[in-house]
């Protein structure tokens, strides 16, 4: 009897099922036992328990479990049953043959049979597949459980039990394999749950951060990556999720602080239906793989790098002659770019007739030779020819066969290019020395005469080349003489030089020692240059210094002279008189301490910039400054200022001339006040009240005030002056005016109109009964007795009085409306006021119907121009015609050009018509040319508006294009206020002008306030005197003063002077005799058409 292995009872859930198993059995004891059956993972136990439940359950006396292997099929588990409820198993033994009999058959069965010897074989089947077989006995009670038990039932049930114990025990040892593989793996594991928590890592990964397991599991997957890559790490990790394989180089953070570079490669984990659930990642420390890699960039870069900048082509060919590779040089050497050159043969760049020679050599190399140098000829892209040397070697493989060809290939052509250069050096050095001007020679040991050489041997009065094989006594003719002295001191090894008289010219000669090779002293050199020109030249440089310094020391204008680092260099003895330094003290000194400038307006120093000026001669000029002499003395200075440069334009320096104009600044300021103020009485005059009254109206516009004006005129003044003679009269008039003076305020303007008219400007009036105020405090106080020499005089007055902005918004008009309020004054009984009370609405629906007519004016040909023809008081001719614009309404006839002009200034019309007038007077001018008329300028007149526009030249220069006319004959007429409104400005716009070739005339001269400083930088051609000052020139000594002044001012100033206004033959002759150039008014000719003006020109027409 076998040994037993155990003896047992029956199990709890057995004992459960017996008590089942007292009836036939039944569908709910089999469910129960399978549900139990296959809740068992363990294989072992499965076999026991299906041993257990033949043995007890179906009754049988003995059970075993034969499963196939590789070497057959073996006992698996095996039991007997001893009495009712216990039973043991047994231990496996081999199979027998009866047994493994079965165990074949039940191969091609799959139903249950019962076996001759009373055993029950039941195999057991699991997708095709025989698991095992059960054999066991069962007695004859238990034949009738067979026939209630469903055997098929029982077998399914065993079969599926033991193949998910079997695929458990697997699972679980690949899963212990691959857990000890994960743990000893040499590349790092990385699992993550779904939300990218790291739920493993293996001691490798853990050490390639230097993190413990503990550490790194529970903490997200980001936290380990790079800061700036964890973007990029979560991007990869979406995109994980969709279940593709990624890899990627990642850079990991290690514990340490530092990057760890690792190659990602991982999968997500999927659940059957495709739920995302973690991914799982293979990390492999490639840290030194980039470090690698970097370095091998780096040689790849810095080799790279060599081969494409040098120089040298750099080239390899395969076996067959094609080029591989060439580098950058080519386009250089041979004028092709690297992929023009690659895979063409190399025989289609070489020189045709190098083509064989290269060919014998290719063949050479082919056996595996190779060469340092080889010189042949390529052609280069434009088919010119380029010398080339090769230096070449084979390239072989494992077996020695030569399968290509690599080397360097250098350019000759400059090395080619040396050689000519120089064999040309010495060909010139050759031909310098006979060109040469000098003498060279040498002498042999004895001092006779070996070589000589040198352009200036057809200079001397002797032919030395005559004289070689002669002594050196035998040539100078004296033994004694200097320069044989210095041949003999060179042959003792001792180097000099000397000058004087050889051969009838000045020379320096210089002579060495000759020696050869071994430094041996074997004869002399010699060099005799010709300095005859040159003490000549230096003679008259002498006495040009001389002349210069005798010049400088005699003028009146001082001179300074600076160095390029801004210090005195020399003061001519009007600037030591003028800075009160010697020339000797201001030597070296900085420009700012000898030149101490002040402004003229504060007396403050000038800026550091204007001495940087000084210094580099930048600056065209000072304006407006002194120079402060100390202890109170200011001098006002102008002055020129320019670079010094040497013959090579290199600045050496500047120069600075100045001299002192306190007496013309005076006498200019002395001009400049009574152009603007009356003779007689000192108050302004028309033209600067004019300009204050534009002045208060600009400011009352700013601060809504109102500006008044006053217009005096006194009753009776012209009987007291017929009466009692001018002289009381005059002392009358300044009465009159220092009483209007003392009973105005510092802000307001007394000026004096002309004769006994006065007019008083009330500037920033806030309420108008301060006007009326003062009106009658004027009839008061100028009604008071005046006491001249022994007569008492009485006087009244009557005032008009005009308001802006509610009667006019320009002076003239306001000065307008208050002349006809006080002539209204006079007819209303005189020593009176009057207000101007103008219909407001009736002037300005004329100014809106004069706008709209202006606008139709220019298309509907309405505007036509006359000209007034300009006689020079010389020769009696006409010189020129002044272009006069002239508008005819159709229904109201002809209009003034003061009442339109001002209205398209204001609506911006003046620059159409500005442009209209140009192109048709420039029309006009070349037609009397064309005609065969003799040439005369013509004179247009510019707007202020016009004049500041931008394009001003460009419409000048179009409109001389356009017509032809020569830009000479074109004189462009600007007002005195414009060109000063803005002096440095007009300036720079006036060159511009004058460069297009044009004639420049400042019209109504004496109106304005010209600065005499500015007026002569303006490239002006002529001076107009303005018509004011013509028309009662014999009448009024002012008048007569201003244009005597403006004339002589003009031609100092080498301007020409032309009178516009002439009205009467007084005025003419008063105008001749001051030797006023040119003349134009009614007088002498109306303004007339252009074909009125051909008849004058052609002497048909009265003038």
């Amino acid at each position: 009897m076998p040994l037993l292995s155990f003896l047992r009872p029956p199990s709890r859930w057995l004992r459960h099922f017996r008590s089942l198993f007292a009836s036939p059995l039944s569908d709910q004891a089999l469910r129960l036992f399978s549900v139990r059956l296959l809740a068992e993972r363990s294989p072992n136990r499965v076999r026991a328990l299906l041993v257990e439940a033949v043995l007890l359950l179906i009754g049988a006396k003995s059970a075993c479990l034969l499963m196939g292997t590789t070497s057959g099929p073996q006992v698996m588990s095996r039991g007997e049953r001893y009495g009712r409820d216990a039973w043991a198993m047994l231990d496996n033994r081999p199979c027998t043959d009866w047994q493994e009999a079965q165990f074949r058959k039940a191969k091609q069965r799959w139903q249950p049979w019962l076996s001759g010897h009373g055993q029950v074989c039941l195999p057991l089947w699991k997708r095709g597949e025989l698991l095992g077989l059960f054999l066991f006995e069962v007695p004859g009670a238990g034949a009738r459980l067979l026939e209630v038990l469903s055997l098929r039932q029982l077998s399914y049930v065993a079969a599926v039990a033991l193949d998910n114990a079997r695929w458990t025990e697997r699972m679980h040892c690949v899963s212990d394999l691959y857990g000890r593989m994960l743990a000893t793996a040499q590349e790092g594991v990385w699992l993550s749950n779904e939300q990218d928590i790291t739920t493993f890592v293996n001691r490798r990964m853990a050490s390639m951060l230097g993190y413990r397991i503990e550490e790194m599991v529970g903490r997200s997957v980001l936290d380990f990556v790079a800061p700036d890559l964890r973007q990029h790490a979560a991007d990869a990790l979406q995109r994980e999720r969709s279940g593709t394989v990624e890899r990627h180089d990642f850079r990991l953070w290690h514990k340490r602080q530092y990057p760890v570079w690792a190659m990602f490669t991982s999968v997500a984990l999927l659940t059957n239906d495709g739920t995302y659930q973690g991914s799982l990642a293979m990390v492999t420390d490639i840290s030194e793989r980039k470090r690698a890699e970097a370095a091998l960039r780096a040689s790849e870069a810095k080799y790279r790098n060599l081969v494409e900048t040098s120089r040298d082509l750099i080239w390899s060919v395969d076996i067959e002659g094609r080029f591989t590779f060439v580098n950058n040089a080519s386009h250089r050497i041979l004028g092709y770019k690297p992929e023009e050159m690659i895979g063409r043969h190399y025989a289609k760049f070489v020189d045709p007739d190098h083509v064989a020679k290269d060919a014998e050599v290719w063949e050479y190399l082919k056996q595996g030779r190779s060469f340092t140098r080889y010189n042949t000829v390529y052609r280069r892209k434009d088919n010119s020819r380029v010398s080339l040397s090769f230096s070449t070697s084979m390239l072989s493989d494992e077996q020695g066969h030569p399968i290509a060809a690599a080397g360097t290939a250098v350019d000759l052509t400059p090395l080619e290019e040396a050689d000519e250069a120089i064999r040309d050096r010495e060909s010139r050095l050759r031909s310098l020395l006979e060109q040469l001007p000098a003498i060279v020679w040498t002498t042999d040991m004895d001092t006779r005469l070996v070589s000589v050489q040198g352009s200036q041997l057809h200079y001397i009065d002797t032919d030395l080349t005559q004289a070689v094989g002669q002594t050196g006594a035998e040539i100078l003719g004296n033994e004694d003489d200097p320069l044989l002295n210095l041949i003999k001191r060179a042959l003792k090894g001792e180097s000099g030089s000397i000058e004087g008289r050889w051969f009838g010219r000045v020379s320096q000669a210089h002579v060495e020692p000759l020696k050869d090779a071994q430094g041996v002293i074997i004869g002399s050199l010699g060099v005799s240059l010709d300095i005859t020109e040159l003490r000549r030249s230096q003679e008259a440089l002498f006495e040009e210094r001389e002349r210069a310094r005798i010049t400088l020391a005699s003028i009146a204008d001082s001179v300074v002279t600076l160095g390029n680092d801004g210090c005195v260099t020399y003061l001519n003895p009007a600037a030591e008189a003028a800075t009160g330094w010697s020339n000797a003290e201001a030597l070296g000194k900085p420009v700012e301490t000898v030149l101490r400038l002040v402004d003229d307006t504060n007396r403050q120093p000038l800026g550091q910039e204007i001495y940087d000026g000084l210094r580099t001669g930048n600056l065209s000029g000072l304006h407006g400054c002194s120079l402060d002499r100390g202890q109170g003395d200011y001098v006002a200075i102008e002055d020129s200022i320019g670079p010094i440069r040497d013959r090579q334009g290199r600045r050496l320096g500047a120069v600075l001339v100045f001299h002192d104009v306190s007496r013309s600044r005076a006498l200019a300021a002395e001009l400049s006040y009574r152009a603007t103020h009356d003779a007689l009485t000192d108050l302004p005059n028309r033209s600067l009240l004019l300009d204050r009254m534009q002045v208060a109206i600009d400011h009352a516009a700013r601060h809504r005030q109102h500006v008044a004006v006053l217009f005096l005129d006194l009753d009776r003044f012209k009987h007291i002056n017929d009466t009692l003679g001018h002289p009381i009269g005059d002392k009358l008039l300044k009465q009159v005016s220092q009483r209007l003076l003392a009973n105005v305020r510092r802000t307001d303007t007394v000026s004096r109109r002309g004769g006994d008219e006065f007019v008083v400007l009330l500037s920033e009036v806030e309420r108008l009964e301060v006007v009326t105020e003062l009106a009658e405090s004027l009839i008061t106080i100028l009604a008071a007795p005046y006491r001249i020499d022994q007569h008492e005089l009485h006087l009244t007055v009557s005032i008009g009085i005009s308001v802006y902005p509610e009667d006019a918004d320009d002076p003239e008009n306001l000065i307008k409306d208050a002349d006809i309020a006080m002539y209204h004054a006079k007819e209303s009984g005189r020593n009176n006021f009057r207000f101007f009370t103008a219909d407001m609405n009736r002037k300005a629906q004329e100014r809106l119907f004069l706008e709209d007519s202006l606008r139709r004016a220019l298309d509907a040909g309405e505007l036509s121009l006359l000209y007034q023809p300009q006689i020079n008081l010389r020769t009696r001719t006409i010189v020129g015609a002044e272009a006069l614009l002239r508008w005819y309404h159709p229904r109201q006839g002809f209009i003034p050009p003061g009442r339109f002009i001002p209205v398209a200034e204001d609506c911006g019309l003046i620059m159409a018509i500005g442009e209209w007038v140009l192109m048709e007077a420039c029309r006009q001018a070349q037609a009397w040319r064309e005609a065969g008329l003799p040439a005369i300028r013509m004179a247009v007149n510019f707007s202020p508006i016009q004049f500041r526009q931008q394009r001003v030249v460009g419409s000048i220069r179009h409109a001389l294009d356009a017509t032809g006319l020569a830009p000479e004959l074109l004189e462009l007429e600007l007002t005195e206020r414009v060109v000063m409104r803005n002096a440095e400005s007009a300036a720079g716009r006036l060159r511009k002008l004058k460069d297009l070739g044009v004639r420049l005339a400042i019209d109504d001269f004496g109106t304005g306030y010209s600065s005499l400083s500015y007026l002569k930088q303006f490239p002006v051609d002529n001076l107009k005197i303005d018509q004011h000052f013509v028309r009662d020139i014999r009448t009024d000594p002012n008048d007569a003063a201003i244009a005597s002044a403006i004339i002589s001012m003009g031609h100092s100033l080498r301007l020409g002077i032309i009178a516009e206004g002439v009205e009467d033959q007084d005025a003419l002759r008063f105008l001749a005799e001051q030797h006023c150039d040119d003349v134009q008014g009614n007088f002498l000719s109306k303004p007339v058409t252009g074909e009125q003006l051909a008849g004058m020109l052609r002497g048909d027409g009265a003038g």
